[in-house]
Protein backbone atom coordinates (compact mmCIF):
# COMPACT_ATOMS: atom_id res chain seq x y z
CA UNK A 1 0.00 0.00 0.00
CA UNK A 2 0.78 3.29 -0.81
CA UNK A 3 0.63 6.39 1.49
CA UNK A 4 -0.18 10.09 -0.29
CA UNK A 5 2.67 12.30 1.74
CA UNK A 6 1.52 14.50 4.27
CA UNK A 7 2.82 18.07 5.73
CA UNK A 8 5.28 16.49 7.59
CA UNK A 9 7.35 15.26 4.44
CA UNK A 10 7.64 18.16 2.99
CA UNK A 11 10.56 20.20 1.81
CA UNK A 12 11.53 22.24 -0.39
CA UNK A 13 14.75 22.60 -2.45
CA UNK A 14 16.39 25.87 -3.91
CA UNK A 15 19.90 25.08 -4.80
CA UNK A 16 18.64 23.70 -7.62
CA UNK A 17 17.12 26.63 -9.68
CA UNK A 18 13.65 25.12 -9.54
CA UNK A 19 11.88 26.25 -6.41
CA UNK A 20 9.86 23.23 -5.99
CA UNK A 21 7.77 21.40 -3.00
CA UNK A 22 9.38 17.85 -2.51
CA UNK A 23 6.87 15.16 -1.41
CA UNK A 24 8.92 12.38 0.02
CA UNK A 25 7.17 9.13 -0.33
CA UNK A 26 7.97 5.46 1.25
CA UNK A 27 6.29 2.52 -0.73
CA UNK A 28 7.23 -0.88 -1.30
CA UNK A 29 7.23 -2.34 -4.71
CA UNK A 30 4.72 -5.07 -4.95
CA UNK A 31 6.67 -8.80 -4.72
CA UNK A 32 6.01 -9.95 -8.60
CA UNK A 33 5.05 -13.80 -8.17
CA UNK A 34 5.43 -16.14 -11.25
CA UNK A 35 6.16 -19.49 -11.94
CA UNK A 36 9.66 -18.65 -13.12
CA UNK A 37 10.28 -15.30 -11.78
CA UNK A 38 12.00 -14.00 -8.28
CA UNK A 39 11.07 -12.59 -5.31
CA UNK A 40 14.41 -9.89 -5.23
CA UNK A 41 12.46 -7.02 -5.38
CA UNK A 42 12.75 -5.28 -1.69
CA UNK A 43 11.94 -2.34 -0.31
CA UNK A 44 12.52 0.93 -2.49
CA UNK A 45 12.06 4.53 -1.79
CA UNK A 46 11.05 6.81 -3.92
CA UNK A 47 10.89 10.34 -3.97
CA UNK A 48 7.93 12.58 -5.53
CA UNK A 49 8.28 16.46 -6.63
CA UNK A 50 5.10 18.26 -7.05
CA UNK A 51 6.30 20.80 -9.66
CA UNK A 52 4.56 24.29 -9.41
CA UNK A 53 4.91 25.98 -13.11
CA UNK A 54 4.01 29.33 -13.63
CA UNK A 55 4.10 30.13 -17.18
CA UNK A 56 0.99 32.91 -18.36
CA UNK A 57 1.33 32.51 -22.51
CA UNK A 58 1.14 29.16 -23.73
CA UNK A 59 4.29 29.71 -25.86
CA UNK A 60 7.79 31.23 -24.25
CA UNK A 61 11.20 31.83 -25.30
CA UNK A 62 14.03 30.06 -24.42
CA UNK A 63 17.73 29.94 -24.57
CA UNK A 64 19.48 26.99 -25.14
CA UNK A 65 23.68 27.23 -25.22
CA UNK A 66 25.32 23.83 -26.14
CA UNK A 67 29.04 23.30 -24.74
CA UNK A 68 30.98 20.15 -26.04
CA UNK A 69 34.04 18.16 -25.97
CA UNK A 70 36.16 16.30 -27.50
CA UNK A 71 33.79 16.13 -30.56
CA UNK A 72 35.62 16.23 -34.66
CA UNK A 73 32.44 16.87 -35.86
CA UNK A 74 31.28 21.14 -36.54
CA UNK A 75 27.33 20.16 -36.32
CA UNK A 76 25.28 18.28 -34.86
CA UNK A 77 21.29 17.63 -35.18
CA UNK A 78 18.69 18.88 -32.97
CA UNK A 79 14.97 18.27 -33.23
CA UNK A 80 12.76 20.90 -31.44
CA UNK A 81 8.80 21.45 -31.67
CA UNK A 82 9.18 25.35 -32.34
CA UNK A 83 6.13 27.18 -31.74
CA UNK A 84 7.57 29.34 -34.92
CA UNK A 85 8.15 26.56 -36.59
CA UNK A 86 5.91 23.68 -35.36
CA UNK A 87 7.06 19.71 -36.46
CA UNK A 88 9.58 17.59 -36.31
CA UNK A 89 12.21 18.22 -38.96
CA UNK A 90 15.37 18.12 -37.73
CA UNK A 91 18.06 21.09 -38.07
CA UNK A 92 21.69 21.34 -38.89
CA UNK A 93 23.47 23.66 -35.99
CA UNK A 94 26.67 24.51 -36.71
CA UNK A 95 29.20 24.30 -33.66
CA UNK A 96 32.36 27.43 -33.08
CA UNK A 97 34.82 25.68 -30.92
CA UNK A 98 32.19 23.06 -29.46
CA UNK A 99 29.85 25.97 -28.91
CA UNK A 100 26.21 26.80 -29.62
CA UNK A 101 22.99 29.18 -29.00
CA UNK A 102 19.44 28.01 -29.73
CA UNK A 103 16.82 30.37 -29.09
CA UNK A 104 13.12 30.42 -30.00
CA UNK A 105 10.14 29.73 -28.47
CA UNK A 106 8.29 26.45 -26.92
CA UNK A 107 4.73 25.61 -25.69
CA UNK A 108 5.77 25.46 -22.14
CA UNK A 109 7.71 22.20 -21.75
CA UNK A 110 8.87 20.00 -25.14
CA UNK A 111 11.13 17.39 -25.57
CA UNK A 112 14.48 17.96 -27.36
CA UNK A 113 16.31 15.01 -29.16
CA UNK A 114 20.27 15.99 -30.21
CA UNK A 115 22.01 13.83 -32.41
CA UNK A 116 25.84 13.92 -32.26
CA UNK A 117 25.63 12.26 -35.78
CA UNK A 118 23.80 14.30 -37.94
CA UNK A 119 23.40 11.35 -40.44
CA UNK A 120 21.42 8.98 -38.20
CA UNK A 121 17.84 9.04 -37.32
CA UNK A 122 17.95 6.74 -34.73
CA UNK A 123 15.55 7.95 -31.93
CA UNK A 124 17.74 6.69 -29.12
CA UNK A 125 21.56 5.15 -28.55
CA UNK A 126 24.81 6.60 -27.59
CA UNK A 127 24.57 8.78 -30.14
CA UNK A 128 21.15 10.20 -29.15
CA UNK A 129 21.09 13.30 -26.60
CA UNK A 130 16.87 13.69 -25.36
CA UNK A 131 15.93 16.03 -22.44
CA UNK A 132 13.44 18.36 -21.67
CA UNK A 133 13.23 21.65 -22.70
CA UNK A 134 11.41 24.49 -20.98
CA UNK A 135 10.85 28.33 -22.14
CA UNK A 136 13.85 29.73 -19.48
CA UNK A 137 17.86 29.54 -20.31
CA UNK A 138 19.20 26.22 -20.76
CA UNK A 139 22.79 25.06 -20.59
CA UNK A 140 23.57 22.14 -21.65
CA UNK A 141 27.26 20.36 -21.43
CA UNK A 142 28.78 17.26 -22.62
CA UNK A 143 31.70 14.93 -23.89
CA UNK A 144 32.31 12.19 -26.36
CA UNK A 145 34.15 9.28 -25.80
CA UNK A 146 34.51 7.22 -28.29
CA UNK A 147 32.03 8.35 -30.25
CA UNK A 148 29.20 8.47 -27.36
CA UNK A 149 27.97 11.21 -25.38
CA UNK A 150 28.99 11.01 -22.24
CA UNK A 151 29.19 13.59 -18.50
CA UNK A 152 25.59 15.03 -19.86
CA UNK A 153 24.69 18.21 -17.68
CA UNK A 154 21.87 19.96 -18.63
CA UNK A 155 21.17 22.74 -15.85
CA UNK A 156 17.98 25.57 -16.09
CA UNK A 157 15.01 22.48 -16.93
CA UNK A 158 13.24 22.09 -13.43
CA UNK A 159 10.96 19.21 -15.79
CA UNK A 160 14.89 17.45 -16.50
CA UNK A 161 15.76 17.73 -12.98
CA UNK A 162 12.76 16.21 -12.33
CA UNK A 163 12.93 13.44 -14.44
CA UNK A 164 16.85 12.66 -13.28
CA UNK A 165 15.27 12.60 -9.68
CA UNK A 166 12.67 9.93 -10.41
CA UNK A 167 14.77 8.18 -12.46
CA UNK A 168 17.81 7.87 -9.94
CA UNK A 169 15.05 7.40 -7.38
CA UNK A 170 14.09 4.14 -9.69
CA UNK A 171 16.87 3.66 -10.22
CA UNK A 172 17.13 -0.34 -9.72
CA UNK A 173 14.00 -0.90 -11.41
CA UNK A 174 14.72 0.29 -14.47
CA UNK A 175 18.50 -1.12 -14.26
CA UNK A 176 16.67 -4.17 -14.22
CA UNK A 177 14.13 -3.94 -16.61
CA UNK A 178 16.78 -2.77 -19.39
CA UNK A 179 18.97 -5.51 -18.94
CA UNK A 180 16.02 -8.13 -19.22
CA UNK A 181 15.72 -6.19 -22.11
CA UNK A 182 18.92 -6.99 -23.68
CA UNK A 183 18.41 -10.25 -22.98
CA UNK A 184 14.98 -10.64 -24.73
CA UNK A 185 16.95 -8.64 -27.98
CA UNK A 186 20.01 -11.36 -27.77
CA UNK A 187 17.58 -14.26 -27.65
CA UNK A 188 15.72 -13.31 -30.35
CA UNK A 189 18.32 -12.77 -32.74
CA UNK A 190 19.30 -16.21 -31.53
CA UNK A 191 15.85 -16.96 -32.24
CA UNK A 192 15.98 -15.61 -35.87
CA UNK A 193 19.37 -17.67 -36.93
CA UNK A 194 18.56 -20.97 -35.25
CA UNK A 195 15.14 -21.54 -33.93
CA UNK A 196 14.86 -24.88 -31.02
CA UNK A 197 12.65 -25.54 -28.30
CA UNK A 198 15.12 -24.15 -25.60
CA UNK A 199 15.64 -21.03 -27.44
CA UNK A 200 11.77 -20.28 -27.62
CA UNK A 201 11.01 -21.60 -23.66
CA UNK A 202 14.18 -19.12 -22.80
CA UNK A 203 12.26 -16.35 -24.78
CA UNK A 204 8.87 -17.00 -23.08
CA UNK A 205 10.72 -16.94 -19.29
CA UNK A 206 12.06 -13.41 -20.04
CA UNK A 207 9.44 -11.99 -21.75
CA UNK A 208 7.45 -12.83 -18.55
CA UNK A 209 10.01 -11.23 -16.28
CA UNK A 210 10.26 -8.20 -18.68
CA UNK A 211 6.26 -7.75 -18.81
CA UNK A 212 6.16 -8.05 -15.20
CA UNK A 213 8.31 -5.86 -14.11
CA UNK A 214 7.08 -3.01 -17.00
CA UNK A 215 3.79 -3.56 -15.30
CA UNK A 216 5.25 -2.26 -12.07
CA UNK A 217 6.99 0.77 -13.70
CA UNK A 218 3.60 1.16 -14.88
CA UNK A 219 2.37 1.32 -12.04
CA UNK A 220 4.98 4.57 -10.74
CA UNK A 221 4.46 6.67 -13.35
CA UNK A 222 0.63 6.17 -13.13
CA UNK A 223 0.90 6.87 -9.07
CA UNK A 224 3.03 10.04 -10.06
CA UNK A 225 0.72 11.52 -12.56
CA UNK A 226 -1.93 10.84 -10.37
CA UNK A 227 -0.52 13.04 -7.20
CA UNK A 228 1.78 15.35 -9.56
CA UNK A 229 -1.15 17.03 -12.20
CA UNK A 230 0.81 20.40 -11.93
CA UNK A 231 4.09 18.82 -13.31
CA UNK A 232 5.15 18.77 -16.92
CA UNK A 233 7.03 15.73 -16.13
CA UNK A 234 3.56 13.70 -15.58
CA UNK A 235 2.61 14.97 -18.98
CA UNK A 236 5.73 13.61 -20.13
CA UNK A 237 5.77 10.05 -18.00
CA UNK A 238 2.09 9.88 -20.14
CA UNK A 239 3.30 10.17 -23.16
CA UNK A 240 6.52 8.31 -22.88
CA UNK A 241 4.17 5.05 -21.42
CA UNK A 242 1.33 5.71 -23.56
CA UNK A 243 1.45 2.94 -26.04
CA UNK A 244 1.89 0.54 -22.97
CA UNK A 245 -1.24 1.80 -21.36
CA UNK A 246 -4.89 1.05 -22.48
CA UNK A 247 -6.94 3.61 -24.48
CA UNK A 248 -9.71 4.14 -21.27
CA UNK A 249 -6.49 4.44 -18.96
CA UNK A 250 -4.81 7.04 -20.79
CA UNK A 251 -7.63 9.07 -21.41
CA UNK A 252 -8.51 9.03 -17.94
CA UNK A 253 -4.66 10.16 -16.70
CA UNK A 254 -4.94 12.78 -19.14
CA UNK A 255 -7.53 14.23 -17.77
CA UNK A 256 -6.11 14.11 -14.73
CA UNK A 257 -3.56 16.75 -15.81
CA UNK A 258 -3.75 20.54 -15.21
CA UNK A 259 -4.92 22.60 -18.11
CA UNK A 260 -1.52 23.93 -18.24
CA UNK A 261 0.27 20.58 -18.57
CA UNK A 262 -2.65 19.17 -20.20
CA UNK A 263 -1.82 22.56 -22.89
CA UNK A 264 1.71 21.81 -23.33
CA UNK A 265 3.55 20.49 -25.95
CA UNK A 266 4.23 17.03 -24.26
CA UNK A 267 0.55 17.14 -23.34
CA UNK A 268 -0.54 17.48 -26.57
CA UNK A 269 1.19 14.89 -28.21
CA UNK A 270 -0.56 12.38 -25.99
CA UNK A 271 -3.88 14.30 -26.62
CA UNK A 272 -3.32 13.72 -30.50
CA UNK A 273 -2.69 9.97 -29.91
CA UNK A 274 -5.88 9.71 -27.90
CA UNK A 275 -8.03 11.77 -30.85
CA UNK A 276 -6.74 8.42 -32.96
CA UNK A 277 -7.75 5.46 -30.36
CA UNK A 278 -10.73 6.53 -28.49
CA UNK A 279 -14.25 6.23 -29.72
CA UNK A 280 -15.18 8.15 -27.09
CA UNK A 281 -17.02 11.20 -29.37
CA UNK A 282 -17.34 13.52 -25.99
CA UNK A 283 -13.97 13.19 -25.44
CA UNK A 284 -13.13 14.69 -28.77
CA UNK A 285 -15.66 17.19 -29.28
CA UNK A 286 -14.52 18.51 -25.92
CA UNK A 287 -10.55 18.93 -26.70
CA UNK A 288 -10.59 18.54 -31.08
CA UNK A 289 -10.88 22.58 -32.65
CA UNK A 290 -14.86 22.43 -33.43
CA UNK A 291 -14.32 22.71 -37.53
CA UNK A 292 -11.56 19.55 -37.26
CA UNK A 293 -14.39 17.71 -35.04
CA UNK A 294 -16.77 18.23 -38.00
CA UNK A 295 -15.08 16.70 -40.51
CA UNK A 296 -13.60 13.64 -38.41
CA UNK A 297 -17.80 13.37 -37.47
CA UNK A 298 -18.58 13.46 -41.27
CA UNK A 299 -16.36 10.57 -42.05
CA UNK A 300 -17.86 7.10 -43.04
CA UNK A 301 -15.27 5.48 -45.26
CA UNK A 302 -12.07 6.17 -46.90
CA UNK A 303 -14.31 8.31 -49.81
CA UNK A 304 -14.89 10.70 -46.85
CA UNK A 305 -11.62 12.38 -46.65
CA UNK A 306 -9.80 14.59 -49.20
CA UNK A 307 -6.00 15.20 -48.86
CA UNK A 308 -3.46 17.57 -49.73
CA UNK A 309 -1.45 16.89 -52.68
CA UNK A 310 2.58 18.05 -53.54
CA UNK A 311 0.48 20.83 -56.12
CA UNK A 312 -1.57 22.01 -52.34
CA UNK A 313 -4.57 20.79 -53.71
CA UNK A 314 -7.40 18.48 -51.85
CA UNK A 315 -7.37 15.38 -53.65
CA UNK A 316 -10.52 13.48 -52.62
CA UNK A 317 -9.93 9.71 -52.17
CA UNK A 318 -13.26 9.06 -53.87
CA UNK A 319 -10.84 9.85 -57.01
CA UNK A 320 -9.61 6.35 -56.62
CA UNK A 321 -13.05 4.09 -56.95
CA UNK A 322 -12.88 0.92 -58.06
CA UNK A 323 -9.37 0.67 -57.52
CA UNK A 324 -7.53 -1.04 -54.53
CA UNK A 325 -5.68 1.12 -52.61
CA UNK A 326 -2.34 0.76 -50.62
CA UNK A 327 -2.25 3.42 -48.10
CA UNK A 328 1.19 4.21 -47.11
CA UNK A 329 1.08 5.90 -44.10
CA UNK A 330 4.59 7.09 -43.82
CA UNK A 331 7.40 9.96 -42.63
CA UNK A 332 10.42 11.54 -43.78
CA UNK A 333 11.93 11.05 -40.18
CA UNK A 334 11.11 7.20 -39.89
CA UNK A 335 13.97 5.12 -40.79
CA UNK A 336 11.62 1.59 -41.63
CA UNK A 337 9.39 3.57 -43.59
CA UNK A 338 12.95 5.14 -46.13
CA UNK A 339 13.82 1.37 -46.14
CA UNK A 340 10.52 0.38 -47.11
CA UNK A 341 10.52 3.17 -50.10
CA UNK A 342 12.90 0.46 -52.98
CA UNK A 343 10.33 -2.43 -52.28
CA UNK A 344 7.05 -0.33 -52.67
CA UNK A 345 8.56 0.84 -55.53
CA UNK A 346 9.26 -2.42 -56.98
CA UNK A 347 5.44 -3.47 -56.22
CA UNK A 348 4.44 -0.38 -58.21
CA UNK A 349 6.44 -1.50 -61.58
CA UNK A 350 5.17 -5.24 -60.61
CA UNK A 351 1.01 -4.34 -60.62
CA UNK A 352 1.59 -1.67 -63.11
CA UNK A 353 -1.35 -2.57 -65.05
CA UNK A 354 -3.79 -4.23 -62.18
CA UNK A 355 -6.54 -2.55 -61.07
CA UNK A 356 -4.61 -1.18 -57.60
CA UNK A 357 -2.98 2.38 -56.70
CA UNK A 358 -0.14 3.06 -53.86
CA UNK A 359 -0.77 6.09 -51.78
CA UNK A 360 2.10 7.51 -49.81
CA UNK A 361 0.13 9.42 -46.99
CA UNK A 362 2.90 11.09 -44.87
CA UNK A 363 1.97 12.34 -41.71
CA UNK A 364 5.13 15.10 -41.52
CA UNK A 365 3.99 18.10 -39.55
CA UNK A 366 5.81 20.56 -41.96
CA UNK A 367 4.75 20.41 -45.64
CA UNK A 368 7.97 21.40 -47.21
CA UNK A 369 9.76 18.93 -45.53
CA UNK A 370 7.50 16.41 -47.09
CA UNK A 371 7.64 18.16 -50.19
CA UNK A 372 11.79 18.04 -50.10
CA UNK A 373 11.74 14.54 -49.01
CA UNK A 374 10.09 12.85 -51.43
CA UNK A 375 12.47 14.66 -53.74
CA UNK A 376 15.34 13.48 -52.56
CA UNK A 377 14.16 10.35 -52.01
CA UNK A 378 13.42 9.72 -55.43
CA UNK A 379 10.04 8.42 -54.09
CA UNK A 380 7.36 8.47 -57.69
CA UNK A 381 3.79 7.75 -57.04
CA UNK A 382 0.95 9.39 -55.76
CA UNK A 383 1.72 11.79 -52.60
CA UNK A 384 -0.97 13.17 -50.18
CA UNK A 385 -0.26 14.68 -46.84
CA UNK A 386 -2.50 14.23 -44.03
CA UNK A 387 -2.13 17.17 -42.58
CA UNK A 388 -4.57 17.64 -39.82
CA UNK A 389 -4.32 13.84 -39.14
CA UNK A 390 -7.96 12.92 -40.51
CA UNK A 391 -7.17 9.52 -42.19
CA UNK A 392 -4.71 8.42 -39.84
CA UNK A 393 -7.05 8.85 -37.09
CA UNK A 394 -10.26 7.33 -38.80
CA UNK A 395 -8.08 4.28 -38.97
CA UNK A 396 -6.02 5.05 -35.62
CA UNK A 397 -2.86 5.03 -37.15
CA UNK A 398 -0.38 5.14 -34.09
CA UNK A 399 3.38 4.28 -35.59
CA UNK A 400 4.87 4.37 -38.90
CA UNK A 401 4.72 2.87 -41.25
CA UNK A 402 1.82 1.50 -41.38
CA UNK A 403 0.07 -0.72 -44.64
CA UNK A 404 -3.43 -1.08 -45.21
CA UNK A 405 -5.52 -2.02 -48.54
CA UNK A 406 -8.36 -0.97 -49.27
CA UNK A 407 -11.00 -3.04 -51.23
CA UNK A 408 -13.02 -0.80 -55.02
CA UNK A 409 -15.48 -0.25 -53.04
CA UNK A 410 -14.35 1.11 -50.40
CA UNK A 411 -13.81 -1.58 -47.51
CA UNK A 412 -11.13 -2.35 -45.64
CA UNK A 413 -9.25 -5.87 -46.88
CA UNK A 414 -6.71 -5.46 -44.52
CA UNK A 415 -5.69 -2.75 -42.27
CA UNK A 416 -2.54 -4.19 -41.17
CA UNK A 417 -0.30 -5.53 -43.92
CA UNK A 418 3.30 -7.42 -43.90
CA UNK A 419 6.10 -4.71 -44.17
CA UNK A 420 6.92 -4.34 -48.37
CA UNK A 421 9.98 -5.96 -47.76
CA UNK A 422 8.15 -9.41 -46.66
CA UNK A 423 7.46 -11.41 -49.47
CA UNK A 424 4.03 -11.75 -47.79
CA UNK A 425 2.51 -8.50 -48.77
CA UNK A 426 2.70 -8.93 -52.12
CA UNK A 427 1.14 -12.69 -51.32
CA UNK A 428 -1.64 -10.83 -50.10
CA UNK A 429 -1.73 -8.34 -52.93
CA UNK A 430 -2.20 -11.11 -55.70
CA UNK A 431 -4.69 -13.04 -53.60
CA UNK A 432 -6.93 -9.77 -53.84
CA UNK A 433 -6.49 -9.49 -57.29
CA UNK A 434 -6.91 -13.01 -58.35
CA UNK A 435 -10.25 -13.18 -56.14
CA UNK A 436 -11.37 -9.39 -58.00
CA UNK A 437 -10.45 -11.14 -60.94
CA UNK A 438 -12.65 -14.68 -60.61
CA UNK A 439 -15.76 -12.48 -59.32
CA UNK A 440 -15.43 -10.29 -62.67
CA UNK A 441 -15.48 -13.51 -64.87
CA UNK A 442 -18.35 -15.16 -63.12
Amino acid sequence: MHNLPDKSSIIHLENTGCVRTLYLENSLIPEIAMQYFWTFLAILFHTYIYGQYKIEDSCGKFRLSIAVENFVSDSIGIAISDCDNPGDKMDTVLLEKGKAVITGTINRATEVILYTNIHSRLMDGPQVIRFLLEPTVITLHFNIISGTASDISIEGSCSQKEKDMWEANHSLLLETRENYWNKLVELQRQKNQHSDTVICKKLSEIQNKFDALQQVVITEILKYIRINPDSYYSAYLLNHYKRSLSVDTLRVYYTYLSAPVANSDLGEETLKELFKLTDDWAFRQKFLQPDLYKKLKEVNTVYDVSLTNTRGIETSLSDFKGYYLLIDFWANWCPPCIHNIPYLKSLSREFKSKPIKILSVSIDQAQETWKKSIQKLGYPGIHLWDRNGILRTFFKVIAVPRYILIKPDGSVANEDLPQPDDPQMKLILVKELNEKSNEKNL
